[in-house]
């Protein structure tokens, strides 16, 4: 039995953080992966770097169709699903390549196989050719990751009933497809098949799209997909899916329409992968087979972490680094640092994109500043839509709660604010920066100035 002072189950973004941070510091550490191509985990491999290489090149192809208006005659071939898989996937290849490489100059070492806790100290891998490995650790931390979430009535085919990561490997362009789910995942695919001219619905069960951001944002989504023909139904609830002949009859709640469509992407959201990892051997706790962590990301067992889509709350790549970075630290010195995510930015790359960071609602505490239609010089040339900007402020202190844009490069503009809530500065901080002309950031200082106390 091999010993170590920490083992990682997992090998995305938050376990490969973790590890490599208490490898720097000394510490021997074994991460448990399923293989070397799960390097990365689900962002790398199958969401979001495959996701924005082909939103790239459904903007390149939405902008070729639009050249005409800035006095170019370009005209647009037929879109090819395969070649695009190709090339999208070349440069993905690329980036899991270097990834492996990355960790062969690491110095950490690997045991590949389905992890799972034999007892508060020990981890099982089961290699999958009738052979296994237990691992012995001081500390362990989790970092299993998530996947696509199930209706109990339709179940993925991968072929008309889809989830996100098989749809990224489909290579027939569907007539039309339905979407039932209007979070960032559904909203990203509807804005990339509607630009390769699928006809497209998004049903979505609550009352809006990305129904935790802000309503004037989630509203100006809504009325652009339908500019653009995406036909948009919040509080609506798919009741069965029926395949027949190659179609999928979608039937409604409350309603006798039934529709059929050539694809249907499941989109509700991410269940943790819990369900094999034993932890009742460790005594660990689950809500909803989320792991329950506390404000150290430590388990119900004291000497277990967990960091990550498998205890919920954002589920982004990059809140599962910063996880991996605090466990890391309140393993070398225990309670040292709280989880901190009042700054974690939210992006959708949408047509126009949405940032957004902090808090994005009113009450009796923030007010908002916003400027219906505040544009610059360069939207207007490049003929960008009219986005939204906000910026939510704490009314005792003006220090900056949060904000929220809707328009061109908003999933970069937005760090901006995170630098600005995470470090607590005052709206007139905002207002007072120079910004350069002409950029799609400068409105901020003069919403920060300007903008309508509401």
């Amino acid at each position: 039995m091999k010993k170590y002072d920490v083992v990682v189950i997992g090998s995305g973004p938050g376990g490969l953080e973790a590890a490599l941070n208490l490898k720097a510091q000394g510490k021997s550490v074994c991460v448990v992966a399923l293989s070397r191509q799960h390097f990365g985990g689900v962002c790398l491999n199958s969401g979001c770097m495959p996701t924005k290489g082909y939103l790239k090149t459904a903007a390149i192809y939405r902008n070729a169709h639009t050249a005409g208006e800035f006095g170019l005659d370009i005209k647009p071939g037929d879109i090819d699903l395969n070649k695009i898989k190709s090339s999208v996937y070349e440069t993905v290849n690329m980036l899991s390549e270097g990834m492996g490489n990355m960790m062969d100059g690491s110095g950490l070492e690997f045991s590949f196989g389905k992890g799972s806790l034999k007892s508060e100290k020990e981890v099982l891998v089961d290699k999958g050719n009738g052979e296994t490995e237990i691992l012995e650790s001081d500390y362990i931390i989790i970092a299993t990751g998530s996947t696509s979430a199930r209706l109990p009535f339709a179940d993925f085919d991968g072929t008309y009933i889809l989830n996100s990561d098989q749809l990224l490997l489909n290579t027939d362009l569907p007539e039309k497809m339905l979407i039932i789910g209007g979070g960032a995942i559904g909203c990203e695919f509807a804005t990339l098949y509607n630009s390769f001219g699928t006809k497209i619905k998004i049903v979505e069960a609550m009352e809006s799209l990305l129904p935790c951001e802000d309503k004037d944002v989630t509203d100006a989504l809504k009325e652009n997909f339908k500019s653009k023909g995406v036909s948009v139904e919040t509080g609506t609830m798919v009741e069965s899916l029926d395949v027949e002949d190659g179609i999928v009859k979608a039937k409604y709640k409350n309603a006798e329409l039934v529709e059929k469509f050539d694809k249907v992407l499941i989109s509700t959201g991410r269940i943790p992968l819990t369900a094999e990892l034993n932890l009742d051997a460790a005594g660990i706790q689950t809500d909803k087979n989320f792991i329950v962590v506390d404000e150290y990301l430590r388990t119900t067992c004291e000497n277990i972490y967990a960091v990550g889509d498998v205890i919920g709350g954002n589920m982004y790549a990059h809140s599962a680094s910063y996880e991996g970075r605090v466990a890391v630290n309140n393993i070398l010195n225990p309670r040292s640092e709280k989880l901190d995510e009042r700054a974690v930015p939210r992006v959708v790359f949408t047509d126009p994109e949405i940032g957004s960071t902090g808090i994005v609602k009113t009450d009796e505490h923030v007010k908002e500043l916003y400027v219906p239609g505040i544009m610059k010089g360069r939207p207007v040339v490049e003929r960008a839509d009219v986005g939204v900007m906000k910026i939510f402020v704490y009314k005792d202190s003006d220090t900056v709660a949060g904000a929220t844009f809707f328009g061109k490069h908003a999933t970069e503009n937005i760090h901006q604010m995170v630098m600005a809530v995470q470090n607590k500065l005052n709206v007139k901080d905002i207002a007072a920066t120079m910004f350069a002309h002409p950029t799609y950031a400068e409105p901020l200082a003069d919403l920060a100035s300007t903008g309508t106390d509401t």
